[in-house]
């Protein structure tokens, strides 16, 4: 037990290994022993390491990886000699293992689970470190999966990377990141893993050499300019390398970016001096140039980025930071505590956690689950885009967030107000997504409220979750009788278009739990049950076969299935077992997608399955892209009928808005009833796999007088 005290701990460390030491005899096995305090030792060197002067966060760490380990309540003498801070650490830390429950990673839309991450998220709130002492002990877990059975570890594989890893990301912790990440990979596809592993191990000197050399010429610049600096080769994990070979699908052979080199300096004038070095000495790459020092990533995250044909013509990437920097981009939220006890104001650190702030100020929130979970997917969200003010200030959104996002998030009424918008000094559709960069001007009307067209999904206006609520939390405001009307007209439209068939009030009533059908219809019209659901659950109530009739498309691996052509494509994946959803059994040529799950590889429902509908809404980051194999082309065929007031120029709106929307037209015939002064517009179209039918057919009612428009091929 003296070795795993050591020599330099604190009181407070020390304290809490000797009643673990007079404690863990009597309540673990013998030949657990040594292997419990290894893994106590492990976790309290990561939190050595990260913030070496917290001596409060040092000691908690030791007890609750125990306490993880050993069902044991701790003594009254032992909380006392402790004191306050570091049993509220200890307790707070607790209070995030209840992500450990299986809800956590598989039945999202549980209670349990939205309970979890609400505790979660308030233990987060009162005190930070827990974050930190979370995921030393979930890294040690990782790494030492003894004693785990395989489910368990794959449970612990899909936490770490649906939560712990984004969560370590959002606050800067790079170093726990990376291997967090690296870690998850091997649990979930140890095969490609491994195979990866062998493949840049084959290569290994040769780009050892390459780096010395690289590293030894950015030296010698350095020296001969008098800058002080300290130059090393950067080590590219594999779960970074395999994201790229998938997202570019290539094989690593074709990679050409391995090498890569982190230079450290003592100042921001230091790091663009070095930045001019390495530019002088090789030809820069101009697309491959991020300047994260004056534009910081949302978690506070600093650097240069640049990439160069370095010697032999090789690509290079470089990074550029101060020694500072490297500690926040590693530590993250722990550097606040790595060289002082954490009392002095650090206006970084306060930025990594704003974001949680803000979170947590819509306390109303909490206690609504769905809100909850969708606003810390967004959060949690890798990618975001920062978009500017007409002040010039920077607005942080996630990746496809719309104009219509940007005002919500500056504030609630200038989101309610908005009818339009201007991007870099140009109008934009409300529905089109930002990038990075842009200047973004809201125009408003004095008063007013959104429109239920803003809470389609098909129509894309709302990428966020805090202004979908937003407007959510507006039309539950109105009249109760208004959002009836809506729902029932929602209702009838999805009916419609799937055929017109019959559902019985108690089918709603059992599917949605409420108490009768004007709630139903309410609950619909305010937004709380989406038309996507609704089309969705007349599809499982009824059972309606939808058939789209696909072509071929280019080949890519196929893995079995039970379905009866026997076989699935996953895109951009091999070695993953398949099966076929029960709820709504996929048959050839459906269209399909793909669920990844716990314990049963990947599952396939139909693109219009309400459980699939779900699951895109709740669990995004577990669908997959997948379709029958063996095709080239993929087209759906459907046939359309739209029934609108005549007028002039109204078959030429219906074919421009099909072609904006890609769809193929085939065949179309028009039927004109002169008394009523109406047509009547059949359109045979070909639509490219992965389009949305839906969105087609809300675009073609939002059109100038269009009465219906529903498909053809379902009735």
């Amino acid at each position: 037990m003296k070795a795993a005290m050591g020599v330099n701990r604190s009181p407070q460390a020390e304290l809490a290994w000797r009643w673990i030491s007079e404690h863990a005899a009597e309540n673990v096995a013998a030949e657990e022993y040594p292997l419990l305090l290894a893994s106590i030792e492990a976790v309290s060197s990561v939190i050595e390491q990260m913030a070496p002067q917290d001596h409060e966060m040092a000691a908690a760490a030791i007890l609750y990886s125990y306490r993880q380990r050993v069902t044991l309540e701790f003594s009254d003498s032992l909380i006392e000699q402790m004191g306050d801070a570091v049993m509220q650490l200890v307790e707070g830390s607790i209070e995030m293992t209840a992500l450990h429950s299986a809800s956590a990673v598989g039945e999202v839309q549980s209670d349990l689970h939205h309970e979890n991450l609400r505790k979660m998220l308030l233990a987060m709130a009162k005190d930070v470190r827990v974050v930190v002492i979370k995921l030393a002990e979930h890294l040690e877990r990782m790494r030492t999966p003894l004693g785990l059975s395989r489910e368990q570890q794959v449970i612990n594989a899909e936490l770490t990377r649906n939560i712990l890893a984004p969560l370590a990301n959002r606050l800067g912790m790079g170093a726990l990141k990376w291997q967090l990440e690296d870690l998850t990979f091997r649990a979930l596809d140890p095969e490609t893993y491994q195979s990866l592993s062998r493949q840049i191990e084959l290569k290994r000197d040769q780009r050892e050499a390459y780096i010395e050399a690289s590293v030894t010429a950015i030296e010698q610049a350095l020296s001969a300019s008098k800058l002080s600096g300290e130059v090393s080769g950067r080590t590219k994990h594999l779960y970074s390398i395999w994201k790229k070979m998938d997202r570019k699908q290539v094989g690593v052979e074709s990679l050409y970016d391995l090498n890569a080199v982190r230079i450290l300096v003592d100042s921001v004038a230091d790091c663009y001096a070095a930045l001019g070095l390495v530019h002088g000495l090789w030809n820069h790459i101009p697309k491959e140039f991020d300047d994260y020092i004056a534009n910081p990533k949302g978690n506070n995250y600093r650097s240069i980025h640049t990439a160069v044909f370095g010697p032999q013509g090789q690509v290079l990437e470089v990074q550029i930071r101060t020694h500072e920097m490297h500690d926040a981009a590693e530590m993250g939220v722990a550097s606040h505590w790595r060289y002082k006890e954490g009392t002095r104001y650090d206006p970084g650190f306060e930025r990594k956690i704003e974001w949680l702030r803000q979170l947590l100020e819509w306390k109303e929130e909490l206690s609504e689950q769905d809100a909850v979970s969708e606003q810390f997917r967004d959060e949690m969200a890798e990618e975001h885009i920062y978009i500017l003010t007409p002040n010039g200030e920077v607005v942080e959104l996630p990746e496809g967030g719309t104009a219509l996002d940007f005002a919500y998030t500056i504030h609630t009424g200038l989101g309610h107000r908005t009818r339009g918008a201007k991007v870099d000094g140009k109008i934009i559709p409300l529905h089109q997504s930002l990038h990075s960069g842009q200047r973004v001007e809201i125009l408003t009307v004095k008063e007013g409220g959104p429109t239920r067209d803003w809470m389609n999904p098909n129509l894309g206006y709302l990428h966020t979750s805090r202004a979908r609520y937003r407007v959510r939390q507006w039309f539950r405001k109105q009249d109760f009788d208004e959002n009836v009307a809506a729902g029932r007209t929602i209702v009838e439209r999805e009916l419609m278009r799937a055929g017109s068939p019959e559902v019985s009030t108690a089918q709603w009533l059992a599917r949605y739990e409420q108490k009768d059908l004007e709630h139903f219809h309410a609950a619909v019209g305010q937004g709380d049950i989406t038309s996507g659901q609704v089309a969705g659950a007349i599809q499982l109530i009824t059972g309606v076969e939808k058939r789209a009739v696909e072509k071929k498309r280019p080949r890519r691996e196929a893995l079995k299935s039970d379905a009866s052509s026997g076989e699935v494509t996953i895109c951009g994946v091999g070695n993953l077992m398949t099966s076929i959803s029960s709820c709504c059994n996929p048959k050839y040529p459906d269209p399909i997608i793909g669920f990844i799950t716990r314990s049963r590889g990947v599952t396939i429902h139909q693109q219009e399955c309400s459980n699939a509908l779900h699951l895109i809404e709740t669990e995004p980051e577990r669908v997959i892209e997948v379709s029958w194999s063996g095709g080239v082309d993929e087209m759906q065929h459907y046939h359309l009928e739209v029934e609108a007031y005549d007028r002039s120029g109204l078959l030429r709106d219906i074919t421009l808005l099909l072609s904006d929307e890609a769809a193929n037209i085939d065949s179309i015939q028009t039927q004109t009833d002169k008394q009523r002064h109406t047509a009547h517009i059949t359109v045979s179209i070909e639509l490219q796999k992965g389009k949305s039918i839906g969105r087609v057919l809300d675009q073609l009612l939002r059109m100038s007088n269009v009465i219906s428009a529903v498909r053809a091929d379902l009735k």
